[in-house]
Protein backbone atom coordinates (compact mmCIF):
# COMPACT_ATOMS: atom_id res chain seq x y z
CA UNK A 1 0.00 0.00 0.00
CA UNK A 2 2.75 2.45 0.95
CA UNK A 3 4.59 1.87 -2.31
CA UNK A 4 1.43 2.43 -4.39
CA UNK A 5 0.70 5.67 -2.56
CA UNK A 6 4.31 6.78 -2.80
CA UNK A 7 4.41 6.30 -6.59
CA UNK A 8 1.11 8.12 -7.15
CA UNK A 9 1.90 11.03 -4.82
CA UNK A 10 5.39 11.35 -6.33
CA UNK A 11 3.96 11.62 -9.83
CA UNK A 12 1.34 14.13 -8.70
CA UNK A 13 3.98 16.13 -6.81
CA UNK A 14 6.21 16.46 -9.86
CA UNK A 15 3.20 17.16 -12.07
CA UNK A 16 2.04 20.12 -10.00
CA UNK A 17 5.36 21.41 -8.62
CA UNK A 18 7.28 21.14 -11.92
CA UNK A 19 4.63 20.86 -14.59
CA UNK A 20 7.04 21.32 -17.52
CA UNK A 21 9.36 18.53 -16.36
CA UNK A 22 9.72 15.72 -18.89
CA UNK A 23 9.83 12.02 -18.12
CA UNK A 24 13.37 11.97 -19.50
CA UNK A 25 14.38 14.50 -16.85
CA UNK A 26 12.86 12.39 -14.09
CA UNK A 27 14.85 9.39 -15.33
CA UNK A 28 17.99 11.53 -15.49
CA UNK A 29 17.72 12.79 -11.93
CA UNK A 30 16.71 9.36 -10.67
CA UNK A 31 20.08 8.13 -11.93
CA UNK A 32 21.97 11.08 -10.43
CA UNK A 33 23.12 11.58 -6.84
CA UNK A 34 21.11 14.26 -5.01
CA UNK A 35 24.17 15.75 -3.32
CA UNK A 36 23.92 19.53 -3.47
CA UNK A 37 20.17 19.66 -4.13
CA UNK A 38 18.10 22.51 -2.75
CA UNK A 39 17.28 21.39 0.80
CA UNK A 40 13.91 23.19 0.82
CA UNK A 41 12.78 21.22 -2.25
CA UNK A 42 14.02 17.93 -0.77
CA UNK A 43 12.22 18.70 2.51
CA UNK A 44 9.01 19.62 0.68
CA UNK A 45 9.11 16.33 -1.23
CA UNK A 46 9.75 14.44 2.03
CA UNK A 47 6.74 16.02 3.73
CA UNK A 48 4.35 16.12 0.77
CA UNK A 49 5.11 12.63 -0.51
CA UNK A 50 6.84 10.36 1.99
CA UNK A 51 5.15 11.56 5.18
CA UNK A 52 1.73 11.79 3.54
CA UNK A 53 2.17 8.31 2.07
CA UNK A 54 2.87 6.95 5.56
CA UNK A 55 -0.09 8.80 7.07
CA UNK A 56 -2.49 7.62 4.38
CA UNK A 57 -1.20 4.04 4.66
CA UNK A 58 -1.83 3.95 8.43
CA UNK A 59 -5.21 5.66 8.01
CA UNK A 60 -6.40 3.19 5.37
CA UNK A 61 -5.34 0.18 7.42
CA UNK A 62 -7.10 1.67 10.44
CA UNK A 63 -10.31 2.35 8.52
CA UNK A 64 -10.32 -1.10 6.98
CA UNK A 65 -10.25 -2.70 10.44
CA UNK A 66 -13.20 -0.75 11.92
CA UNK A 67 -16.48 -2.28 12.99
CA UNK A 68 -19.40 0.14 13.12
CA UNK A 69 -22.56 -0.41 15.17
CA UNK A 70 -26.01 1.08 14.65
CA UNK A 71 -28.85 0.56 17.16
CA UNK A 72 -32.51 1.20 16.31
CA UNK A 73 -35.75 -0.05 17.89
CA UNK A 74 -34.03 -2.73 19.92
CA UNK A 75 -32.09 -4.14 17.03
CA UNK A 76 -28.31 -3.86 16.55
CA UNK A 77 -26.76 -3.52 13.15
CA UNK A 78 -23.09 -4.12 12.66
CA UNK A 79 -21.02 -3.11 9.63
CA UNK A 80 -17.56 -4.63 9.70
CA UNK A 81 -14.95 -3.34 7.26
CA UNK A 82 -12.54 -5.90 8.65
CA UNK A 83 -14.45 -8.66 6.84
CA UNK A 84 -13.61 -7.10 3.48
CA UNK A 85 -10.19 -5.71 4.41
CA UNK A 86 -8.07 -7.77 2.02
CA UNK A 87 -10.40 -7.27 -0.92
CA UNK A 88 -10.80 -3.55 -0.23
CA UNK A 89 -7.07 -2.95 0.11
CA UNK A 90 -6.37 -4.95 -3.04
CA UNK A 91 -9.00 -2.99 -4.98
CA UNK A 92 -7.56 0.28 -3.67
CA UNK A 93 -4.03 -0.66 -4.74
CA UNK A 94 -5.34 -1.52 -8.21
CA UNK A 95 -7.01 1.90 -8.40
CA UNK A 96 -3.82 3.62 -7.27
CA UNK A 97 -1.82 1.71 -9.85
CA UNK A 98 -4.30 2.65 -12.58
CA UNK A 99 -4.13 6.32 -11.55
CA UNK A 100 -0.33 6.21 -11.73
CA UNK A 101 -0.54 4.48 -15.11
CA UNK A 102 -2.83 7.22 -16.48
CA UNK A 103 -0.33 9.89 -15.40
CA UNK A 104 2.55 7.97 -16.98
CA UNK A 105 0.61 7.56 -20.22
CA UNK A 106 -0.02 11.31 -20.31
CA UNK A 107 3.73 11.80 -19.73
CA UNK A 108 4.47 9.67 -22.84
CA UNK A 109 5.88 6.74 -20.84
CA UNK A 110 4.68 4.10 -23.36
CA UNK A 111 6.68 5.80 -26.12
CA UNK A 112 9.74 5.79 -23.87
CA UNK A 113 9.31 2.06 -23.23
CA UNK A 114 8.81 1.34 -26.94
CA UNK A 115 11.97 3.24 -27.84
CA UNK A 116 13.90 1.21 -25.28
CA UNK A 117 13.24 -1.96 -27.30
CA UNK A 118 14.06 -0.38 -30.65
CA UNK A 119 17.43 -0.80 -32.30
CA UNK A 120 19.91 2.10 -32.49
CA UNK A 121 19.31 4.81 -35.08
CA UNK A 122 21.83 6.35 -37.50
CA UNK A 123 20.86 9.92 -36.63
CA UNK A 124 24.24 10.85 -35.12
CA UNK A 125 26.17 9.16 -37.93
CA UNK A 126 24.31 11.40 -40.36
CA UNK A 127 24.12 14.70 -38.46
CA UNK A 128 26.70 14.89 -35.66
CA UNK A 129 29.82 16.94 -36.52
CA UNK A 130 32.68 15.80 -34.31
CA UNK A 131 34.74 18.82 -33.23
CA UNK A 132 37.67 16.54 -32.34
CA UNK A 133 38.60 16.12 -35.98
CA UNK A 134 38.46 19.81 -36.90
CA UNK A 135 41.08 22.54 -37.10
CA UNK A 136 40.19 25.71 -35.21
CA UNK A 137 41.71 29.10 -35.80
CA UNK A 138 41.44 32.12 -33.49
CA UNK A 139 42.61 35.75 -33.73
CA UNK A 140 46.20 36.39 -32.57
CA UNK A 141 44.82 38.30 -29.58
CA UNK A 142 42.38 35.76 -28.22
CA UNK A 143 39.10 37.12 -26.97
CA UNK A 144 37.76 36.40 -23.47
CA UNK A 145 34.35 34.73 -23.20
CA UNK A 146 31.92 35.19 -20.31
CA UNK A 147 28.74 33.11 -20.40
CA UNK A 148 26.03 33.84 -17.83
CA UNK A 149 23.47 31.07 -17.52
CA UNK A 150 20.54 32.81 -15.84
CA UNK A 151 18.34 30.20 -14.19
CA UNK A 152 15.13 29.66 -16.20
CA UNK A 153 15.48 32.94 -18.13
CA UNK A 154 12.84 32.85 -20.85
CA UNK A 155 10.67 35.05 -23.01
CA UNK A 156 7.63 34.07 -20.93
CA UNK A 157 8.89 36.49 -18.26
CA UNK A 158 8.17 39.43 -20.59
CA UNK A 159 4.85 41.24 -20.57
CA UNK A 160 2.06 40.09 -22.86
CA UNK A 161 2.62 43.27 -24.88
CA UNK A 162 6.12 42.00 -25.64
CA UNK A 163 5.17 38.40 -26.36
CA UNK A 164 5.48 37.13 -22.80
CA UNK A 165 3.01 35.74 -20.30
CA UNK A 166 2.78 38.38 -17.56
CA UNK A 167 0.46 41.37 -17.43
CA UNK A 168 3.24 43.49 -15.93
CA UNK A 169 6.63 44.45 -17.38
CA UNK A 170 8.73 42.65 -14.76
CA UNK A 171 12.14 42.49 -16.44
CA UNK A 172 12.50 45.65 -18.57
CA UNK A 173 16.28 45.73 -18.15
CA UNK A 174 16.63 42.26 -19.64
CA UNK A 175 14.36 43.13 -22.54
CA UNK A 176 16.32 46.30 -23.26
CA UNK A 177 19.61 44.37 -23.23
CA UNK A 178 18.20 41.80 -25.64
CA UNK A 179 16.76 44.40 -28.00
CA UNK A 180 19.91 46.53 -27.86
CA UNK A 181 22.35 43.72 -28.64
CA UNK A 182 22.37 40.57 -30.76
CA UNK A 183 19.45 38.32 -29.89
CA UNK A 184 18.74 35.23 -31.98
CA UNK A 185 14.98 35.01 -32.15
CA UNK A 186 12.14 32.89 -33.46
CA UNK A 187 10.34 36.10 -34.45
CA UNK A 188 11.15 39.55 -35.80
CA UNK A 189 11.38 40.94 -32.25
CA UNK A 190 13.11 39.73 -29.08
CA UNK A 191 12.79 35.96 -28.81
CA UNK A 192 14.70 32.77 -28.23
CA UNK A 193 15.34 29.11 -28.90
CA UNK A 194 13.10 26.07 -28.94
CA UNK A 195 13.57 23.73 -25.98
CA UNK A 196 13.95 20.36 -27.69
CA UNK A 197 14.14 16.85 -26.26
CA UNK A 198 16.86 16.34 -23.66
CA UNK A 199 17.61 20.03 -23.02
CA UNK A 200 14.98 21.00 -20.45
CA UNK A 201 16.94 21.22 -17.19
CA UNK A 202 20.10 23.00 -16.08
CA UNK A 203 22.72 20.32 -16.68
CA UNK A 204 21.06 19.36 -19.96
CA UNK A 205 20.93 22.98 -21.11
CA UNK A 206 24.61 23.48 -20.33
CA UNK A 207 25.66 20.26 -22.07
CA UNK A 208 23.56 21.15 -25.12
CA UNK A 209 24.97 24.69 -25.31
CA UNK A 210 28.58 23.64 -24.77
CA UNK A 211 28.69 20.29 -26.58
CA UNK A 212 25.79 20.32 -29.03
CA UNK A 213 24.12 17.13 -27.76
CA UNK A 214 21.06 16.34 -25.61
CA UNK A 215 21.04 14.51 -22.29
CA UNK A 216 19.27 11.22 -23.01
CA UNK A 217 19.64 8.93 -20.02
CA UNK A 218 16.77 6.49 -20.40
CA UNK A 219 17.56 5.31 -23.93
CA UNK A 220 21.27 4.67 -23.56
CA UNK A 221 22.57 1.96 -21.27
CA UNK A 222 25.51 2.99 -19.16
CA UNK A 223 24.52 6.66 -18.85
CA UNK A 224 23.78 6.43 -15.13
CA UNK A 225 27.01 4.59 -14.34
CA UNK A 226 29.00 7.15 -16.32
CA UNK A 227 27.36 10.09 -14.53
CA UNK A 228 28.12 8.52 -11.14
CA UNK A 229 31.82 8.46 -12.03
CA UNK A 230 34.43 11.19 -12.09
CA UNK A 231 34.40 11.83 -15.83
CA UNK A 232 31.25 13.08 -17.52
CA UNK A 233 30.86 12.42 -21.25
CA UNK A 234 34.62 11.95 -21.72
CA UNK A 235 34.15 10.93 -25.36
CA UNK A 236 32.91 14.32 -26.57
CA UNK A 237 34.69 17.57 -27.38
CA UNK A 238 33.12 20.65 -25.82
CA UNK A 239 33.75 24.36 -26.02
CA UNK A 240 35.80 23.99 -22.84
CA UNK A 241 38.09 21.47 -24.51
CA UNK A 242 38.50 23.64 -27.61
CA UNK A 243 39.33 26.80 -25.67
CA UNK A 244 41.66 25.02 -23.24
CA UNK A 245 43.55 23.78 -26.29
CA UNK A 246 43.90 27.39 -27.38
CA UNK A 247 45.48 28.47 -24.08
CA UNK A 248 42.34 29.65 -22.29
CA UNK A 249 41.93 29.36 -18.52
CA UNK A 250 38.46 27.99 -17.77
CA UNK A 251 36.29 28.76 -14.73
CA UNK A 252 32.82 27.74 -13.56
CA UNK A 253 31.30 29.85 -10.78
CA UNK A 254 28.00 29.11 -9.05
CA UNK A 255 26.37 29.71 -5.68
CA UNK A 256 25.31 26.09 -5.20
CA UNK A 257 27.19 22.83 -4.73
CA UNK A 258 28.90 21.85 -7.95
CA UNK A 259 28.40 18.12 -7.51
CA UNK A 260 24.63 18.30 -8.03
CA UNK A 261 23.76 16.48 -11.29
CA UNK A 262 27.46 16.03 -12.02
CA UNK A 263 28.03 19.66 -13.03
CA UNK A 264 31.49 19.96 -11.46
CA UNK A 265 32.77 16.74 -13.03
CA UNK A 266 31.47 17.78 -16.45
CA UNK A 267 33.44 21.02 -16.34
CA UNK A 268 36.54 19.37 -14.88
CA UNK A 269 36.42 16.65 -17.53
CA UNK A 270 36.25 19.24 -20.30
CA UNK A 271 38.89 21.94 -20.23
CA UNK A 272 40.28 21.28 -16.75
CA UNK A 273 37.91 23.94 -15.46
CA UNK A 274 38.43 25.46 -12.02
CA UNK A 275 35.26 25.06 -9.95
CA UNK A 276 34.25 28.04 -7.82
CA UNK A 277 31.13 26.80 -6.03
CA UNK A 278 29.55 26.86 -2.59
CA UNK A 279 32.30 24.61 -1.22
CA UNK A 280 35.02 26.92 -2.57
CA UNK A 281 33.53 30.08 -1.10
CA UNK A 282 32.70 28.38 2.18
CA UNK A 283 36.18 26.88 2.47
CA UNK A 284 37.84 30.22 1.69
CA UNK A 285 35.64 32.06 4.23
CA UNK A 286 33.81 34.25 1.75
CA UNK A 287 30.61 33.27 3.52
CA UNK A 288 29.98 32.50 7.23
CA UNK A 289 30.54 28.96 8.45
CA UNK A 290 26.88 27.93 8.74
CA UNK A 291 25.50 30.13 5.96
CA UNK A 292 23.18 28.28 3.58
CA UNK A 293 20.12 29.67 1.80
CA UNK A 294 18.16 28.38 -1.17
CA UNK A 295 20.70 26.37 -3.20
CA UNK A 296 23.72 27.67 -1.25
CA UNK A 297 24.01 31.43 -1.32
CA UNK A 298 22.09 34.11 -3.18
CA UNK A 299 22.90 35.68 -6.55
CA UNK A 300 23.73 39.05 -5.01
CA UNK A 301 26.76 37.47 -3.35
CA UNK A 302 27.53 35.49 -6.50
CA UNK A 303 27.76 38.64 -8.64
CA UNK A 304 29.99 40.31 -6.04
CA UNK A 305 32.35 37.30 -6.01
CA UNK A 306 32.31 37.22 -9.84
CA UNK A 307 33.38 40.86 -9.98
CA UNK A 308 36.31 40.14 -7.69
CA UNK A 309 37.44 37.09 -9.66
CA UNK A 310 37.01 38.73 -13.06
CA UNK A 311 38.99 41.76 -11.89
CA UNK A 312 41.87 39.37 -11.17
CA UNK A 313 41.49 37.48 -14.46
CA UNK A 314 41.38 40.71 -16.43
CA UNK A 315 44.97 41.44 -15.36
CA UNK A 316 46.25 38.08 -16.57
CA UNK A 317 48.00 37.59 -19.91
CA UNK A 318 45.98 34.43 -20.57
CA UNK A 319 42.53 34.62 -22.17
CA UNK A 320 39.76 33.27 -19.96
CA UNK A 321 36.49 31.41 -20.44
CA UNK A 322 34.24 32.16 -17.49
CA UNK A 323 30.85 30.49 -16.90
CA UNK A 324 28.48 31.91 -14.29
CA UNK A 325 25.33 30.09 -13.16
CA UNK A 326 22.64 31.91 -11.14
CA UNK A 327 19.90 30.30 -9.03
CA UNK A 328 17.54 32.92 -7.53
CA UNK A 329 14.90 32.34 -10.23
CA UNK A 330 14.83 28.56 -9.80
CA UNK A 331 11.39 27.00 -9.37
CA UNK A 332 9.39 26.90 -7.35
CA UNK A 333 8.80 30.59 -6.57
CA UNK A 334 12.47 31.58 -6.51
CA UNK A 335 14.54 33.20 -3.77
CA UNK A 336 14.09 36.81 -2.65
CA UNK A 337 16.88 38.19 -0.48
CA UNK A 338 16.40 40.94 2.09
CA UNK A 339 17.91 43.64 -0.15
CA UNK A 340 15.45 43.16 -2.99
CA UNK A 341 12.63 45.60 -3.65
CA UNK A 342 9.09 44.35 -3.11
CA UNK A 343 6.98 46.37 -5.52
CA UNK A 344 4.60 43.50 -6.29
CA UNK A 345 2.28 41.43 -4.06
CA UNK A 346 3.66 38.27 -5.66
CA UNK A 347 6.97 36.97 -4.36
CA UNK A 348 8.01 35.52 -7.70
CA UNK A 349 7.30 38.75 -9.55
CA UNK A 350 9.62 40.51 -7.12
CA UNK A 351 12.20 37.78 -7.70
CA UNK A 352 12.05 38.38 -11.45
CA UNK A 353 12.27 42.15 -11.12
CA UNK A 354 15.28 41.84 -8.81
CA UNK A 355 16.97 39.35 -11.15
CA UNK A 356 16.62 41.80 -14.03
CA UNK A 357 18.13 44.67 -12.04
CA UNK A 358 21.02 42.57 -10.71
CA UNK A 359 21.88 41.22 -14.16
CA UNK A 360 21.76 44.71 -15.68
CA UNK A 361 23.99 46.10 -12.92
CA UNK A 362 26.51 43.31 -13.49
CA UNK A 363 26.61 43.92 -17.26
CA UNK A 364 27.01 47.65 -16.62
CA UNK A 365 29.96 46.87 -14.34
CA UNK A 366 31.52 44.62 -16.98
CA UNK A 367 31.29 47.38 -19.59
CA UNK A 368 33.35 49.61 -17.32
CA UNK A 369 36.28 47.21 -17.00
CA UNK A 370 39.48 47.45 -19.02
CA UNK A 371 39.24 43.82 -20.16
CA UNK A 372 35.71 44.35 -21.55
CA UNK A 373 36.95 45.65 -24.90
CA UNK A 374 38.39 42.22 -25.67
CA UNK A 375 35.56 40.21 -24.09
CA UNK A 376 32.38 38.67 -25.46
CA UNK A 377 29.48 38.29 -23.02
CA UNK A 378 26.63 35.85 -23.62
CA UNK A 379 23.50 35.76 -21.46
CA UNK A 380 21.68 32.44 -21.84
CA UNK A 381 18.57 30.94 -20.30
CA UNK A 382 19.44 27.37 -19.34
CA UNK A 383 15.86 26.14 -19.83
CA UNK A 384 12.22 27.16 -19.44
CA UNK A 385 10.84 27.89 -15.98
CA UNK A 386 9.51 24.58 -14.69
CA UNK A 387 6.37 25.79 -12.92
CA UNK A 388 4.12 26.90 -15.75
CA UNK A 389 1.22 27.65 -13.38
CA UNK A 390 2.63 31.09 -12.51
CA UNK A 391 1.98 32.52 -15.96
CA UNK A 392 -1.17 34.56 -16.60
CA UNK A 393 -1.09 33.86 -20.36
CA UNK A 394 -0.81 30.12 -20.86
CA UNK A 395 -0.76 30.50 -24.67
CA UNK A 396 2.49 32.51 -24.80
CA UNK A 397 5.27 31.11 -27.01
CA UNK A 398 7.85 30.57 -24.27
CA UNK A 399 11.50 30.32 -25.32
CA UNK A 400 14.86 30.26 -23.49
CA UNK A 401 16.42 33.68 -24.02
CA UNK A 402 19.84 34.59 -25.43
CA UNK A 403 21.78 37.85 -25.63
CA UNK A 404 25.23 38.31 -27.20
CA UNK A 405 27.02 41.45 -26.04
CA UNK A 406 30.22 42.92 -27.50
CA UNK A 407 30.69 39.89 -29.73
CA UNK A 408 32.33 39.43 -33.13
CA UNK A 409 29.10 38.12 -34.62
CA UNK A 410 28.09 40.03 -37.76
CA UNK A 411 24.50 40.55 -36.64
CA UNK A 412 23.00 38.90 -39.73
CA UNK A 413 20.58 35.95 -39.82
CA UNK A 414 19.38 36.59 -36.25
CA UNK A 415 15.60 36.98 -36.59
CA UNK A 416 12.84 34.56 -37.61
CA UNK A 417 15.04 31.56 -36.91
CA UNK A 418 14.18 28.14 -35.52
CA UNK A 419 17.03 26.87 -33.39
CA UNK A 420 17.87 25.03 -30.18
CA UNK A 421 20.51 25.00 -27.45
CA UNK A 422 22.69 22.90 -29.78
CA UNK A 423 23.17 25.82 -32.14
CA UNK A 424 24.63 27.97 -29.38
CA UNK A 425 27.75 25.76 -29.31
CA UNK A 426 29.18 26.82 -32.70
CA UNK A 427 27.73 30.31 -32.36
CA UNK A 428 29.64 30.87 -29.10
CA UNK A 429 32.85 29.91 -30.90
CA UNK A 430 31.93 32.34 -33.69
CA UNK A 431 31.28 35.10 -31.16
CA UNK A 432 34.96 35.22 -30.15
CA UNK A 433 36.32 34.98 -33.67
CA UNK A 434 36.89 31.25 -33.82
CA UNK A 435 36.77 29.69 -37.28
CA UNK A 436 36.47 26.10 -38.54
CA UNK A 437 35.88 24.64 -41.97
CA UNK A 438 32.39 23.15 -41.53
CA UNK A 439 28.93 24.57 -40.91
CA UNK A 440 28.54 23.60 -37.28
CA UNK A 441 29.68 21.63 -34.25
CA UNK A 442 27.97 18.64 -32.64
CA UNK A 443 24.30 18.78 -33.56
CA UNK A 444 24.53 22.57 -33.61
CA UNK A 445 24.80 24.71 -36.70
CA UNK A 446 26.38 28.14 -36.82
CA UNK A 447 23.58 30.70 -36.83
CA UNK A 448 25.83 33.59 -37.84
CA UNK A 449 26.82 32.03 -41.19
CA UNK A 450 23.33 31.83 -42.61
CA UNK A 451 23.13 28.04 -42.83
CA UNK A 452 20.03 26.21 -41.66
CA UNK A 453 19.79 24.54 -38.27
CA UNK A 454 18.52 20.98 -37.80
CA UNK A 455 15.25 22.41 -36.52
CA UNK A 456 14.88 24.42 -39.71
CA UNK A 457 15.64 21.47 -41.97
CA UNK A 458 13.87 18.69 -40.06
CA UNK A 459 11.17 20.37 -38.01
CA UNK A 460 10.50 20.04 -34.30
CA UNK A 461 8.65 16.72 -34.31
CA UNK A 462 11.18 14.85 -36.47
CA UNK A 463 14.16 16.25 -34.57
CA UNK A 464 12.66 15.41 -31.19
CA UNK A 465 11.82 11.89 -32.29
CA UNK A 466 15.38 11.27 -33.49
CA UNK A 467 16.96 12.75 -30.39
CA UNK A 468 14.99 10.32 -28.22
CA UNK A 469 16.27 7.21 -29.99
CA UNK A 470 19.18 4.99 -29.06
CA UNK A 471 22.50 5.69 -30.73
CA UNK A 472 25.80 3.83 -30.80
CA UNK A 473 27.59 7.11 -31.44
CA UNK A 474 25.91 8.65 -28.40
CA UNK A 475 26.96 5.71 -26.24
CA UNK A 476 30.56 6.24 -27.40
CA UNK A 477 30.46 9.60 -25.64
CA UNK A 478 30.47 7.71 -22.32
CA UNK A 479 33.98 6.37 -22.94
CA UNK A 480 37.34 8.06 -23.47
Amino acid sequence: MFFSLFVLLSLLWFLFAFNTVSLEQLVYHFLMPLNGANLSIVLKFFVDVIINSLILTVFLFFISGLELQYKKAGSLWRVSFNKYRKKALLALQVLLALASLVILIRADAPALVMRFFEGPSLFYEEHYIDPAGLNFSFPPEKRNLIVIFVESLETGFFSTARGGAFAEELIPEVYDMASGHINFSHSDTVGGASQVYGTGWTMAGIVASYAGIPSVAGMNEGYGEMMMGKKILPGITTIGDILAGQGYRNYFMLGSKGEFAGRDNFFITHGNTEILDYHYFHGNEYIPKNYYVWWGFEDRKLYAFAKEKLSQLGKSENPFFFTLLTADTHSTDGYLDDKAETAYPSKFKNVLADMSKQLHDFITWLKGQEFYENTTVAILGDHLYMDGSIFSDRTADRRPLNVFINSLLPGDHVKNREFSHFDLFPTLIDSIGGTYDVGGLGLGRSMSRGGKTLLETMGSQALGSNLAKKSLVYRSFFKE
